[in-house]
């Protein structure tokens, strides 16, 4: 009897675990997905499109979120920005931060759908505090304009900082450039020089023009 109790705790917990590990939502990762993947990855759209729209289908946020960029661009199937936007909104509803800050996007720039936004600053906000450096940066130009939510320059420097230090370049850009011109902040060379070398680092050619000016 003790035998069997352990045979079935084990095959419970092998499940359990597998279950758990599942990315996404519903489909597991098979043969298929993977494919599917390696197929985006290499910019083989077609293949990846007819191989990852039933997991898109199924509810997997990672292939939604995949699908839904192939749709917003055309790639491997005709362009719809409308289905494009409704999958980025399902995966976004479901946590994943990447079509949180997509969905986002689509909203500020009225792509498949009405302009929204305040809608838009909330989805960016969501994946910029889910550590996703492109939402850290549209957090910032939202709050540094208005946008969507209260004018907050103080705020829009912490993003932008949070970004850079994040290693993306347009938020070491956009420091540097509001210490240089006064943009929220008072004028502060020193700091821009800084942040526009970071910036150029990073791969910015906004921020290698910017330094260029100051020698």
């Amino acid at each position: 009897m003790r035998f069997l109790l352990l045979v079935f705790f084990c095959v419970t917990f092998q499940l359990s675990f597998a279950e758990a590990g599942k990315p996404g939502d519903v489909a597991a990762k098979t043969s298929d997905y993977e494919r599917g993947v390696a197929a985006y990855d290499d910019d083989e759209y077609e293949l990846a499109y007819k191989l990852l729209r039933p997991f898109a289908d199924k509810g997997d946020t990672d292939a939604q979120m995949m699908v839904a960029f192939m749709l917003s661009d055309g790639h491997g199937t005709e362009k719809n920005k409308t289905e494009a936007r409704q999958f980025n909104k399902l995966a976004a509803e479901k946590g994943n931060r990447y079509a949180q800050n997509n969905f986002g996007t689509m909203l500020r720039d009225a792509e498949g759908g009405p302009q929204n936004q305040e809608a838009a600053f909330g989805w960016f906000l969501k994946a910029a505090e889910a550590g996703v450096s492109e939402a850290m940066i549209s957090t910032g130009r939202a709050l540094q304009d208005g946008r969507g939510a209260t004018k907050n320059l103080k705020d829009a420097m912490k993003w932008f900082e949070r970004a850079a230090d994040a290693g993306n370049a347009k938020g070491a850009y956009n420091l540097g450039y509001n210490f240089r011109y006064g943009e929220g902040v008072e004028k502060n060379n020193a700091l821009a020089k800084k942040w526009f070398t970071i910036g150029s680092q990073l791969g910015s050619e906004d921020s290698k023009t910017e330094l260029n000016k100051m020698r």
